[in-house]
């Protein structure tokens, strides 16, 4: 009975560590590893200077509305009435005296150069602005969490190496125990595995430094197990993104900071408008309605109209015409000096891409032969055709031949990093 009462005991303690096993480990299949995508959504909307170019957009709107009411006229109605006692002749009944006005005037300088337009154009300058800043951060996320899915792959790919080592390790312990002369061999891959755990050191190190730089621009707390590593991932980052010297060349003058540029001679283009040599006159037209004690019988309806022009001004707005068109002369040929220097950087950037491309795939192609290596050098080791010591040097070039595809693979990526930077207006 005790037996009994000790197994069902047992029994449910089991079930009970079971259904929290399975609880962690049903958590942690359910937790999806965190996309770039992802991180690029948190950081949008956590990015300080995201928000603050949208304040100021918002601003920019509102500034467009009130400036678009300065070319609409202006009304001015008004009312006075006055008594006085006092009456000079009999046939006046009393000193009642109304005087009604009511004015329409129209400054026609307002419509030769809109207040609204230099608004307008700087409404532009902040949208271009705000997705310049979105792209940015778009970048710097994708740049972090390149660098982390890198290093990722690199742990991984440091255990199994590890794990290969260690278990020939056991083999040589093994014939050591035997009597054979094997001290070259244990010196050899006790050197490689103290190699694994000196570049383990580091690049966990660097693993959690860029685990830190990615948490901090996304706002979210990353640990090295919510970001894997996937083929789908490196398909992405390894796939041609179009960098050819003729589409690159044409759309040069189709990036951000081109634009901006723009922007600038259009500014100082509307700035001008108005600045000629006749001054943009004042027009008012208006109607006064008056009943005075002066005459009750007969209303007194006055009509009139006046257009205001500044002679002495023109030749002031002559000289500010000829001054600002020198201005645009020569910021236009600053303009053009930029678009020249963009496209030369543009041509250079198509090769580093097209050479970081190439080597790329060259390295691909030596980590496939020396995996085949591997695989063969293995396999006369089992035979016993060649010695513990050839092997590990033939993992020693296939643990090079993986160093040189991960380093192509960081070159490949900052240049993405470089391309992606120039269309968001933002030097390299």
């Amino acid at each position: 009975m005790k037996l009994d009462r000790q197994v069902t005991r047992d029994s449910v303690w089991l079930r009970w560590v079971a259904a929290l096993f399975l609880l962690q480990f049903g958590a942690r299949l359910a937790a999806s590893p965190i996309t770039l995508g992802d991180c690029v959504a948190a950081a949008q909307k956590n990015s300080l200077a995201v928000a603050a170019l949208a304040a100021k957009t918002r601003a920019a709107g509102a500034a467009v509305d009130k400036d678009r009411r300065g070319i609409w006229p202006a009304l001015t109605l008004s009312d006075q009435g006055s008594y006085s006692s006092y009456k000079p002749e009999a046939n006046f009944t009393d000193g009642t005296e109304n005087m009604a006005n009511a004015e329409l005037s129209m400054d026609l300088q307002q419509w030769i150069a809109p207040p609204d337009g230099p608004s307008r154009v700087e409404l532009r300058r902040d949208l271009l602005l705000l997705t310049q800043a979105r792209v940015q951060v778009a970048r710097d996320v994708a740049a972090a969490y390149d660098r982390v899915m890198v290093l990722r792959r690199q742990a991984a790919e440091r255990q199994q190496a590890v794990a290969y080592v260690d278990a020939h390790l056991q083999d040589i312990q093994r014939l050591r125990a035997l009597g054979m002369d094997v001290e070259l061999d244990l010196l050899r891959a006790g050197s490689q595995r103290k190699s694994l755990d000196l570049s383990a050191l580091s690049q966990d190190a660097e693993l959690r430094n860029s685990l830190a730089v990615l948490g901090s621009l996304t706002g979210l707390e990353l640990r090295p197990d919510d970001v894997a590593p996937d083929q789908a991932w490196l398909d992405s980052v390894t796939t041609d993104p179009g960098a050819g010297d003729d589409a690159m060349v044409g759309k040069a003058e189709d990036t951000l900071q081109a634009q901006l540029d723009g922007l600038d001679l259009e500014t100082a283009r509307l700035a001008t408008l108005g600045t000629g040599p006749v001054a943009a006159p004042l027009l008012k037209v208006g109607v006064n309605h008056a009943f005075k004690a002066i005459d009750p019988a007969t209303p007194i309806d006055q009509t009139y109209a006046s257009l205001t022009l500044n002679a002495f001004d023109w030749g002031q707005r002559a000289a500010e015409g000829h001054q600002r068109a020198q201005e645009l002369a020569a910021q236009d040929s600053g303009t053009q000096e930029q678009l020249r220097q963009l496209r030369l950087q543009v041509g250079k950037l198509a090769v580093d891409m097209a050479a970081a491309s190439k080597a790329y795939a060259v390295s691909a192609d030596l980590l496939v032969n020396a995996q085949k290596g591997m695989e063969i050098a293995e396999k006369y080791y089992r035979q016993g055709k060649i010695k513990e010591t050839d092997l590990l040097s033939v993992f020693s070039d296939f643990l090079a031949a993986q160093g040189q595809q991960d380093q192509a693979l960081q070159d490949l990526l900052d240049r993405r990093a470089d391309w992606d930077a120039l269309w968001a207006g933002v030097r390299p």
